[in-house]
This record gives C-alpha cells, sequence and structure tokens, in this order.
C-alpha cells in the first residue's frame, strides 16, 4: 500500500488524495482470506460494504462456479485489480507505515 502510494503521489497533489488513488491501485493478491471467502461467499449479496461486495464479485467471478479451497486459494493468490479498501482505511494503512519507518529510522541513528 504504501509502495503504490508513492508511485501515485504527483506535486501538487495533497496526500489525501494520493491515498485514495493508491486504494484503486493494482495490487499482489486479494486482502482477504481463502477461509474467509469461502464463508463470506454464501452471503455475497448481503455486505453493507460496496467495496467488500466488489471484491467478492470478482473472485466469484474468477472461480467460474468452482467452491473448493484450492480453488479459492489460486485466485485469493493472483493478484488483484485493486485493494478494495477506502480511502480512510488506507490512509491508516499508509500512516501506520510512515511511522514505523520513521521509528526505525531514529533507532538506526542511534
Amino acid at each position: 500500500m504504501t509502495e503504490a502510494f508513492f508511485r501515485v503521489w504527483k506535486k501538487g497533489m495533497t496526500s489525501g488524495e494520493a491515498m485514495r488513488l493508491a486504494a484503486l491501485q493494482p495490487c499482489s493478491r486479494f486482502w482477504i482470506t481463502p477461509e474467509c471467502v469461502k464463508l463470506r461467499l454464501r452471503y455475497y449479496g448481503k455486505h453493507k460494504y460496496r467495496l467488500m461486495r466488489a471484491m467478492l464479485e470478482e473472485i466469484k467471478l474468477r472461480l467460474g462456479g468452482k467452491t473448493d479451497i484450492e480453488s479459492i486459494e489460486q485466485v485469493v493468490y493472483s493478484p488483484a485489480p485493486q485493494f478494495y479498501i477506502a480511502g480512510d482505511t488506507a490512509r491508516k494503512i499508509i500512516q501506520r507505515e510512515l511511522k514505523r519507518r520513521r521509528q526505525c529510522k531514529r533507532n538506526n541513528k542511534h
């Protein structure tokens, strides 16, 4: 997420805009576990969170009707078209990571 943030952040753009844009970038895999997908596919249309529904729709499409855990694992660990998280969640993740990096730098200087 942090790498995506720095990739999209351009001069003149606020950090909030960059964080929201970073959340829409492709990522290396889906953030949900295969076991969780198996459970949530049963209630797939009932999720109140738009991004969770969108992520499950993408996973369901890629599964092509298969429901075995091996197929679900293969899809979950494949590249995802976006992070499927809200801008506020992206902001929290990025800020936590930047804080951790600053603390590591400080600790290495002493």
